[in-house]
């Protein structure tokens, strides 16, 4: 099963491709180009411990216009996965945007970071809840 779901973030000209999925090959054999950032070490020891796992993209090119993309993936049949790893993940994903649109988060002024993360953990929360899968949070 895989079911993708992908958020424009607003104010930011970057996408955000949620994945549910219950293996990492099967969101490699839908993005092939995702594979380069699994290359460390074999994709099968990646799937001992996926949970979840984001990968920021460079450019993905669509029919009409090409965009800056961050993929996020979820296996959310896992008893393992929660709240706080949904907000982890939105955690990389907001430093992926950030990286991108060459923002450096201030400690003293850290309001941007806060509400994009929270902005995304209800955003990976929806999506998983209603994806075709067995399992909600």
């Amino acid at each position: 099963m895989i079911y993708v779901k992908t958020l424009t973030i607003p104010m930011f000209p970057i996408k955000v491709n949620v994945i549910i999925t219950d293996t990492i090959k099967e969101a490699v054999k839908k993005y092939p180009h995702l594979l380069e950032n699994f290359n460390e070490v074999p994709i099968e020891e990646y799937e001992k411990s996926f949970l979840a796992y984001t990968v920021k993209d460079s450019i993905v090119k669509s029919k009409s216009v090409n965009y800056k993309c961050v993929h996020v993936l979820f296996r959310p049949k896992d008893e393992e996965l929660t709240v706080g790893i949904l907000a982890h993940e939105a955690v990389h994903t907001a430093h992926s945007i950030f990286e991108y649109i060459s923002y450096d988060v201030q400690s003293d002024n850290d309001e941007i970071m806060a509400y994009l993360v929270g902005w995304l953990t209800d955003s990976f929360l929806t999506i998983i809840n209603d994806s075709p899968s067995d399992r909600s949070l």
